[in-house]
């Protein structure tokens, strides 16, 4: 096996990480720009924050200031918040701002909340043990402040707002989904009134008035609610793309769901993304329909990619309920192909 080491894991401990691969596999290392650059000291993010770029610094910046409020960003992004928040306390006291009403917000966006422990992840004990640290919250504590030049109403975190002089701490960084992440953000970004969704809301408690949400494994809940004219839906991790998802799903957990489902008595529909490994699991009983879908996470125009919905029963001859063109797209949708039909189906 050939074993390379991940650079860090921010906020977790910045060990290494290692990874092993097969012999056979060859492997590629991309490292961006800097990536061997020693990391500053101390003293030396001290040095350049009291020096910087077209500003004045903190420390003449801030005088006669009464109060000041640091942003930082949440425990989701590797900024060394630590040691820049002392140097950037060390200038506040210096500009004559009481300890005391020096403060820290969490910029979470949408994020959830961070508690006490991430807290010193992001600026060690000494910090979250002498300042006030919070968690901004979408929904309350708001000053409004005016409207866009589209009419759009514009509301900011009260604590923030009170504050006499404010600084946020943050990173520029690529983004997975989005291409990059950070910088002006911690401030604020587009523009919403979050009251326009809360319709949404009231139509997701009707409809979910009368449904059970259980927190069980998949093969418990299987069994639990099977029967002759069930209708069993199971969306599980994609194959080969489970690190995208915030739960363990591994090879043997594919394989179980397809055991359970096989035995069911009522009617299944799995979807899936296109893998041979999937297609060849389900292929005794099962018809298998592929697509292709946009991909929404994608930065390239047009980018698309292939799905499979998987039954145990032939949704062309289904009452409607339970046929391709209700379940698949609508009347007339041609988008679904069948890429696999048994010799003996599972389920008449």
């Amino acid at each position: 096996m050939k074993t390379f080491d991940l650079p860090s894991n921010s906020n977790y401990g910045d060990q290494p990480i290692p990874i092993a691969f097969p012999d056979n596999w060859d492997v590629h290392i991309s490292k961006i720009h800097g990536y061997d650059t020693p990391a500053l000291t101390e003293a030396q993010i001290a040095e350049k924050i009291h020096a910087a770029i077209g500003a004045k610094p903190i420390s003449e910046g801030a005088a006669g200031k009464k109060s000041a409020v640091i942003i930082i960003d949440d425990i989701t992004r590797p900024t060394p918040c630590e040691p820049i928040a002392k140097a950037v306390i060390a200038e506040l006291r210096a500009a004559g701002v009481p300890k005391e009403n020096i403060w820290f917000i969490i910029a979470l966006g949408t994020h959830g909340v961070m508690y006490r422990t991430e807290f010193v992840r992001k600026l060690g004990e000494e910090i979250v043990e002498n300042y006030e640290v919070h968690n901004h919250n979408l929904f309350f504590n708001h000053v409004f402040v005016g409207n866009t030049t589209n009419n759009v109403p514009v509301e900011i975190n009260a604590d923030v707002m009170s504050a006499d002089y404010k600084i946020a701490i943050g990173t520029t960084m690529a983004h997975s989904y989005y291409g990059f992440s950070g910088g002006a953000k911690s401030f604020g970004g587009k523009p919403c009134d979050i009251r326009r969704f809360f319709h949404l809301i009231w139509e997701c408690s009707r409809r979910l008035a009368n449904v059970v949400i259980e927190n069980k494994d998949f093969e418990e809940l299987i069994r639990q609610y099977d029967r002759k004219n069930a209708v069993l839906y199971c969306d599980p991790p994609y194959y080969m793309a489970e690190g995208c998802y915030p739960v363990e799903f591994p090879l043997k957990d594919h394989q179980r769901l397809h055991d359970v489902l096989i035995g069911s008595e009522g009617y299944f529909i799995v979807s899936y993304n296109y893998q041979e490994y999937i297609c060849d699991l389900y292929q005794d009983g099962c018809f298998i329909f592929r697509t292709s879908r946009p991909n929404s996470m994608s930065q390239r125009a047009g980018s698309e990619y292939e799905e499979i919905i998987i039954t145990n029963y032939d949704p062309r001859k289904a009452c409607w309920q339970l046929s391709l063109e209700n379940l698949l797209g609508g009347d007339g949708d041609t988008r679904y192909e069948m890429i696999h039909e048994p010799k003996c189906p599972l389920k008449c």
